[in-house]
């Protein structure tokens, strides 16, 4: 193969080489078709060889009339040239890309990766408990940074077929989802069959080390089975039959091992490959829904049994038997996988109008709860929002208290930008899912206005008014209420113009009947309140983006008292 349209700057003079550990060498820089080669100009003639194929990446960094050049390799080592001269140093940086990439080509067209590229070093990083127990470490894996070139690519072609396989209900690993979406779904369906005076059971699965318990034999077939491209498939199958794994301690590398199950961590393709694999065993279980036996919830005629995170599960069913028929077959075609349900932390929860579930998960009794924590929110069975808006308030109450030393050295813009990135962001997680009442409200300002006087340091025993602060601090009005608000609206905003699962669950109807006496306030209504007209015209208005933000921007504004 010719390389020499590749090679922009064939030799550089006055090159310094800085390595760890090592004295400098300068010398001259020869780039070749293969190899990066400096070579000293002192007595010795010492002389350093890098393969292009052993550099994951390249930094460049221009200062004056030269820059610096840094080699990130695939041994974790980072190598630092000076180059004199600046465009030596971009035409040397490009080089090294471009013929580094060749690399990606001949591995897409052979199906055969190199052997570092298919190297993961595995960190311990210890967590509570006994460290003697190989339990208590979580770890992260170190893999090479160029192999992600090429995963990059693949991902792109596997994207529209995840988009076509996937369904709607999971919202992990998807382009605009999130867990929001998810808490909102589960919030909205809670609220609506509570409303109709439907019964609702709710199962959450734990899986046991779901990422880890990966089949590959089994993840390849489902590759096949979902019609990928045979070499996306061809290479993906090849990474995981090579791939090999170290686990790096104080006294370096354990010898090389290979791994035999589990998606690979840190891997661009990991979600993608993990998503696909869950497809498969959630349509294996809707394909034993004969008769209706999960007793789905209905929203305007559509089913919905499962709501999905990754691999955090909500099971959803009108009856008690309908959730066992459920969550049995959901562990027998999981197990077909190799994914096994932790039954100790695999939870039930039934509204508080619905007879309480007994289900059994081999032979051992599922816990029923009032309340579970599920992606971070609150979920209460009787849909009340006020337990979940108390516990975020205390958890950046927490985390304000611990970072005292901040509020007493530093200057108050500089308190105030702290205060805006890392304190309000953890009071206001799933927050655009509330539905707020005016005691809520209330709750949301006084933890704002304790926030403002930490950081201006003015003890509670200090006769002080709400305004004199907000003053001092030279804002006209609370922040924080107002900002949940823009994110709230913004978020319908987002749902009613997205034909998605949030869409279907905002405006479907569930099957009953309400109720006597009068109605417990619903998520749309502090959509009406705020904007002043109809949730159908506020749907109708946000399809104009332009429009829709201007009614935001003009129901948060600011408004002089009269």
């Amino acid at each position: 193969m010719e390389f020499v349209e590749f090679i922009k700057t064939p030799m550089v003079n006055s090159v310094t080489l800085r390595r760890p550990f090592t004295p400098d060498m300068e010398g001259t820089l020869c780039v070749t078709g293969h190899h990066l080669i400096i070579s000293s100009r002192s007595d010795n003639h010492e002389e350093l060889w890098l393969l292009h194929s052993n550099v994951d990446s390249v930094e460049k960094k221009l200062s004056g009339s030269g820059g610096t050049l840094a080699l990130k390799c695939k041994d974790f080592l980072i190598l630092y040239l000076d180059i004199p001269v600046a465009e030596d140093c971009i035409n040397v940086a490009s080089s090294v890309l471009a013929l580094s990439n060749i690399v990606c080509k001949k591995i897409w067209i052979e199906e055969k990766w190199p052997d570092e590229w298919v190297k993961s070093v595995f960190i311990p990083i210890p967590k509570k408990g006994d460290l003697q127990q190989c339990s208590n470490y979580r770890t992260i894996a170190l893999i090479s940074h160029a192999s992600k070139i090429l995963l990059k690519i693949i991902m792109k072609r596997l994207e529209k077929k995840i988009e076509e396989e996937v369904s709607q209900s999971q919202a992990g690993f998807r382009r605009n989802r999130g867990t929001r979406d998810q808490i909102f779904n589960l919030g909205i369906i809670i609220e609506k069959c509570r409303e109709s005076n439907t019964e609702l059971h709710l199962g959450f699965i734990d899986y046991t080390k779901a990422f880890d318990c990966v089949s590959h034999h089994k993840m390849i077939e489902t590759l096949k089975k979902y019609n990928c491209h045979f070499k996306i498939i061809n290479l993906i199958k090849n990474l995981y039959q090579n791939q090999v794994a170290a686990v790096r301690t104080e006294n370096g590398n354990i010898e090389w091992f290979q791994v035999k199950r589990g998606v690979r961590q840190g891997c661009i393709l990991s979600p993608a490959l993990f998503s696909l694999y869950t497809e498969s065993i959630m349509r294996d279980v809707e394909a034993e829904d004969t008769e209706d036996k999960y007793s789905a919830i209905k929203l305007n005629g559509n089913s919905i049994t499962e709501l999905r995170y990754a691999d955090d599960t909500a099971l959803l069913s009108k009856t008690t038997e309908g959730l066992n028929e459920l969550m049995q077959n959901v562990k027998k075609f999981s197990q077909n996988k190799n994914l096994l349900l932790n039954a100790k932390k695999t939870k039930v929860m039934d509204s508080d109008k619905s007879p309480a579930s007994s289900i059994l998960i081999d032979n051992e009794a599922l816990e029923n709860v009032t309340h579970f924590n599920y992606l971070g929110a609150n979920i209460e069975a009787d849909g009340k929002i006020t337990p979940d808006i108390r516990k975020r308030l205390a958890i950046a109450t927490s985390k304000l208290k611990s970072m005292m030393n901040i509020w007493k050295s530093q200057s108050t813009p500089l308190k105030m930008r702290i205060l805006k990135s890392c304190i309000f962001p953890v009071a206001t997680y799933g927050c655009k899912t509330w539905t707020l009442t005016k005691k809520d409200v209330e709750k949301i300002d006084a933890f704002e206005m304790k926030c403002y006087r930490k950081i201006l340091r003015i003890p509670w025993t200090a006769r002080r008014t709400n305004q004199s602060i907000l003053q001092e601090l030279g804002m006209k009005e609370r922040q924080l209420f107002k900002n949940i608000k823009q994110l709230k609206l913004k978020y319908f905003g987002h749902v009613v113009r997205h034909n998605k699962l949030e869409k279907l669950c905002l405006e479907g109807a569930v099957e009953g009947r309400r109720g006597r006496g009068r109605p417990r306030r619903r998520w749309t209504q502090d959509i009406s309140d705020w904007l002043g007209f109809s949730v159908r015209e506020a749907s109708i208005l946000a399809q104009d983006r332009d429009g829709f933000r201007s009614a935001v921007w003009e129901a948060t504004s600011y408004k002089e008292p009269p």
